[in-house]
Protein backbone atom coordinates (compact mmCIF):
# COMPACT_ATOMS: atom_id res chain seq x y z
CA UNK A 1 0.00 0.00 0.00
CA UNK A 2 1.59 3.12 -1.08
CA UNK A 3 1.63 6.44 1.32
CA UNK A 4 -1.23 8.97 -0.08
CA UNK A 5 -0.18 12.01 -1.74
CA UNK A 6 -1.43 14.16 1.25
CA UNK A 7 1.13 12.05 3.43
CA UNK A 8 3.77 12.16 0.93
CA UNK A 9 3.29 15.94 1.02
CA UNK A 10 3.46 16.14 4.68
CA UNK A 11 6.61 14.42 4.72
CA UNK A 12 7.73 16.82 1.76
CA UNK A 13 6.99 19.62 3.96
CA UNK A 14 8.55 18.38 7.19
CA UNK A 15 11.44 18.23 5.21
CA UNK A 16 11.17 21.28 3.42
CA UNK A 17 10.76 22.84 7.09
CA UNK A 18 13.97 21.47 8.03
CA UNK A 19 15.88 22.92 5.27
CA UNK A 20 14.62 26.24 5.73
CA UNK A 21 15.39 25.78 9.45
CA UNK A 22 19.09 24.79 8.78
CA UNK A 23 19.45 28.02 6.70
CA UNK A 24 18.26 30.27 9.86
CA UNK A 25 20.57 28.41 12.10
CA UNK A 26 23.62 28.73 9.58
CA UNK A 27 22.91 32.17 9.41
CA UNK A 28 22.56 32.81 13.16
CA UNK A 29 25.99 30.58 13.04
CA UNK A 30 27.43 33.21 10.76
CA UNK A 31 26.39 36.07 13.05
CA UNK A 32 27.73 34.69 15.72
CA UNK A 33 31.05 34.18 13.89
CA UNK A 34 31.00 37.70 13.30
CA UNK A 35 30.26 38.79 16.78
CA UNK A 36 32.67 36.72 17.93
CA UNK A 37 35.60 39.55 16.38
CA UNK A 38 34.28 42.48 16.94
CA UNK A 39 36.37 43.12 20.10
CA UNK A 40 37.45 46.30 20.78
CA UNK A 41 40.50 47.09 22.51
CA UNK A 42 41.54 50.28 25.16
CA UNK A 43 43.47 52.07 22.52
CA UNK A 44 40.32 51.94 20.34
CA UNK A 45 38.22 54.39 23.00
CA UNK A 46 38.08 57.12 23.86
CA UNK A 47 39.91 57.86 27.63
CA UNK A 48 36.64 59.15 28.79
CA UNK A 49 35.12 55.67 28.06
CA UNK A 50 37.71 53.91 29.86
CA UNK A 51 36.41 56.04 32.81
CA UNK A 52 33.25 55.73 32.62
CA UNK A 53 32.87 51.43 32.15
CA UNK A 54 31.86 52.04 28.85
CA UNK A 55 34.29 49.67 27.34
CA UNK A 56 33.51 46.84 29.83
CA UNK A 57 29.60 47.48 29.03
CA UNK A 58 30.72 47.20 25.01
CA UNK A 59 31.87 44.09 25.89
CA UNK A 60 29.10 42.31 27.89
CA UNK A 61 26.62 43.64 25.48
CA UNK A 62 28.74 41.54 22.65
CA UNK A 63 29.33 38.84 24.60
CA UNK A 64 25.41 38.34 25.16
CA UNK A 65 24.67 38.98 21.53
CA UNK A 66 27.52 36.45 20.49
CA UNK A 67 26.48 33.49 23.05
CA UNK A 68 22.59 34.23 22.49
CA UNK A 69 23.08 33.79 18.74
CA UNK A 70 25.14 30.98 19.38
CA UNK A 71 22.36 28.90 21.80
CA UNK A 72 19.87 30.28 18.51
CA UNK A 73 22.14 28.25 16.28
CA UNK A 74 22.21 25.19 18.48
CA UNK A 75 18.25 25.56 19.29
CA UNK A 76 17.10 26.15 15.45
CA UNK A 77 19.82 23.45 14.22
CA UNK A 78 18.28 20.69 16.84
CA UNK A 79 14.70 21.75 15.23
CA UNK A 80 15.77 21.16 11.87
CA UNK A 81 17.25 17.76 13.01
CA UNK A 82 14.11 16.53 14.78
CA UNK A 83 11.88 17.58 11.82
CA UNK A 84 14.16 15.71 9.62
CA UNK A 85 14.46 12.75 11.93
CA UNK A 86 10.15 12.51 12.19
CA UNK A 87 10.19 12.61 8.55
CA UNK A 88 12.53 10.02 8.44
CA UNK A 89 10.56 7.93 11.11
CA UNK A 90 7.16 8.59 9.10
CA UNK A 91 8.30 7.67 5.98
CA UNK A 92 10.01 4.63 7.50
CA UNK A 93 6.98 3.54 9.94
CA UNK A 94 4.55 3.89 7.29
CA UNK A 95 6.70 1.85 4.87
CA UNK A 96 7.38 -0.85 7.37
CA UNK A 97 3.85 -0.99 8.23
CA UNK A 98 2.33 -0.93 4.91
CA UNK A 99 4.63 -3.98 3.82
CA UNK A 100 3.39 -6.07 7.14
CA UNK A 101 -0.13 -5.63 7.14
CA UNK A 102 0.18 -6.81 3.36
CA UNK A 103 1.92 -9.70 4.95
CA UNK A 104 -1.05 -10.12 7.02
CA UNK A 105 -4.32 -9.33 4.85
CA UNK A 106 -4.90 -9.04 1.03
CA UNK A 107 -8.15 -7.74 0.81
CA UNK A 108 -10.39 -9.86 -1.79
CA UNK A 109 -10.99 -8.22 -4.96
Amino acid sequence: MAPTPEFTASIKAMRDDAAGWAGVAAVLNLAAGAASTLHLTKKEWSFVADDVGLDSTYEQIRSTCERLLREGDTNIGALSNMLTTVANAYETNDEKASSDYAKIWVPKR
